[in-house]
This record gives structure tokens, C-alpha cells and sequence, in this order.
């Protein structure tokens, strides 16, 4: 208890940095807030989603790492931790592939938003005569 005021005691005492006195970089033009068209709105959404679970993965991975730790020798608690970081790892390899199948159809129907390196939607060439 000592140590959680002491830890306390020494946040609430640190100074904090201040932002009132910094410089306007850039304004916002309040025309084109609202001007948002479907292919941002899918192309933003999808980052979101990943975004999401990449946090919901690392959360799996340090919740079932501390599972593991605190088994201590139980055999029941070490499977059920071994299986939310298999979970975790299964988990990300389907955001991965469901990203990549997305930067690909994004590609394929020319929405911009997302873009993967090496996957680009080039015209055939024609045969001429």
C-alpha cells in the first residue's frame, strides 16, 4: 500500500508540460469536414477494424502470457493459457490475411485508402495489329 502512494505521490507531483502556448500550425476549412464520400468512409472503417484488433491481440497475448506465469505448475491453468495465446496468434494471422484480401479487393475496384505495396491494378496491354 505504501509503495501504490508513494507511486501516486510522485505522478500527481511530477510537472505535467503545458500546450496553451503552442503555435496554430494549419486551420481546419470547415467546408470540407462534412464532405465525406463511401470509398474513405470503407477505407477508414477498415483501418479501424484492424487497428482494433491489433489492440485486442496484444491485450490477448500479455492476458494469456500472465495466465501462464500465474499457473504455477497447474497443468489445467498452463492449457488454458497456452490456448488464448494460441487464439491470439491464430487471431492475428486472420486480420493479416482478411487485410491483405481487402488491400487486394481495394486494389482491384480502385478505392483508394488503403494501399499494400506490390499490389497494384495495372491496364493490359492491347494487341495492335
Amino acid at each position: 500500500m505504501r509503495k501504490l502512494a508513494l507511486a501516486i505521490t510522485i505522478l500527481i507531483s511530477t510537472p505535467q508540460p503545458t500546450f496553451a502556448a503552442l503555435p496554430v500550425i494549419g486551420t481546419i476549412d470547415k467546408a470540407s469536414v462534412g464532405a465525406i464520400d463511401l470509398n474513405t468512409l470503407i477505407a477508414n472503417g477498415t483501418l479501424l477494424a484492424i487497428a482494433l484488433g491489433g489492440l485486442v491481440f496484444f491485450a490477448m497475448l500479455i492476458l494469456g502470457g500472465l495466465k501462464y506465469i500465474s499457473s504455477a505448475g497447474d497443468e489445467k491453468a498452463a492449457a488454458s493459457a497456452r490456448a488464448t495465446l494460441t487464439n491470439a496468434f491464430f487471431g492475428l494471422v486472420i486480420m493479416v490475411a482478411a487485410f491483405l484480401i481487402a488491400g487486394l479487393l481495394f486494389s482491384i475496384f480502385q478505392i483508394p485508402g488503403i494501399s499494400i505495396p506490390g499490389i497494384t491494378k495495372t491496364a493490359t496491354p492491347s494487341a495492335t495489329p
